[in-house]
């Protein structure tokens, strides 16, 4: 009995090697490749800003859009990184340089993300900045004194500064002291003389 199973499968392996020796080599057909599962990866490859070509992908960023296509679906894939490109688009050329790289945007389902959080406010220079800052300045200024003169005004007091008398030309010396004399005493004791 032994002896039989032996020879048969000593005769099964000859049957099968001589059809595969007589029929032509074969080459085994190959999966289909999902020709429409390719046609999305393409499609939200696209729409990544930092993808310069859609149809010429490295592998592995292949590889992490189609992995996020299989995890989240389609839809969610293609909504999140829509969000995403929309909200870039307004960003400052200096300021692309943050936006993660393909394989980690994918591969850490960044699209899940609310787009909101890809808003960036565009950054002021610094010389512009400080040009800000000296306008609001100067507007609060501006309005405190304007309250205070309000203030004053229903008050009724005179908060403007009293007008100085101003030596006339050639007087100099002594006689241009004396006329800021009297000018300070007059404030100073409010005399009217």
């Amino acid at each position: 009995m032994r002896e039989s199973r032996r020879t048969g499968a000593k005769r099964y392996k000859e049957e099968v090697l001589d059809t595969q020796r007589e029929t032509p080599y074969q080459e085994t057909p190959e999966p289909p490749t999902n020709q429409p599962f390719e046609g999305q990866v393409h499609e939200i490859a696209s729409l990544f800003p930092k993808i310069d070509d859609p149809f010429h992908l490295t592998p592995e960023i292949m590889d992490a859009i189609g992995t996020a296509i299989h995890r989240h679906g389609r839809a969610a894939v293609w909504a999140g990184t829509k969000g995403m490109a929309d909200q870039v688009a307004g960003w400052p050329i200096s300021e692309l340089q943050f936006i993660p790289s393909a394989k980690r945007y994918f591969g850490e389902s960044q699209y899940l993300k609310d787009p909101r959080c890809w808003n960036r406010k565009p950054r002021q220079a610094h010389h512009e900045r400080a040009i800000q800052e000296a306008n609001d300045v100067r507007k609060q200024t501006h309005d405190l004194l304007r309250r205070q003169q309000q203030q004053a005004d229903q008050a009724g007091v005179d908060r403007r500064p009293p007008t100085r008398d101003i030596p006339e030309d050639g007087q100099t010396g002594s006689a241009a002291l004396g006329g800021a004399a009297q000018y300070r005493s007059r404030c100073l004791l409010g005399s009217g003389g």
